[in-house]
């Protein structure tokens, strides 16, 4: 069994003149609804065993947030998961893992987020508010094999 998470970022501040898009951090209502989602995932996935983010502040903020919350054995920040992230590299990350690793968590910003999330489940009227996490878990023994048709079983949490 491969069990993939795809958490959207928490909710982050409004860009201020000079600021860049990579430093919007988590509002206070962000962080906190950061640690609440986070509990609420405990019910799906008891450990992870790899967090892959964005580098973008609040990416990387909500990423810390969930991995003091649950058990997160490794975290790999990876600049692809911006906005320009698209599902050939999303399954070449996938493919890629080593079959040690169970769970993935991917905290990454939309739309990409919802779009695979919608691709995986089939569900096209999901959608992923801030810290809201779609855990899609595939009939596997190796991550090469991941894809729709293999999908077991997913559960999509709303922030909302």
């Amino acid at each position: 069994m491969k069990t993939i998470v795809l958490l959207r970022h928490s909710e982050a501040e409004t860009k201020k003149t000079g600021m860049t898009d990579w430093d919007r951090n988590l509002t206070e209502a962000g962080t906190v609804l950061a640690k609440k989602s986070a509990l609420a995932l405990k019910e799906h996935v008891q450990e992870v065993d790899l967090c892959v983010y964005s580098p973008a502040q609040r990416t990387r903020h909500t990423a810390e947030i969930f991995c003091s919350l649950l058990l997160c054995k490794d975290k790999l920040g990876e600049k692809a998961l911006y906005y320009n992230f698209d599902f050939d590299h999303f399954f070449d990350l996938i493919f890629a893992l080593d079959d040690s690793i169970s769970t993935v968590l991917f905290v990454g910003h939309n739309p990409f987020i919802t779009r695979i999330s919608m691709y995986l489940t089939d569900k096209y009227d999901l959608f992923l508010h801030p810290a809201s996490f779609t855990v899609c878990r595939f009939d596997v023994n190796s991550w090469i094999e991941v894809n729709k048709g293999k999908l077991k079983d997913y559960a999509w949490v709303s922030s909302k």
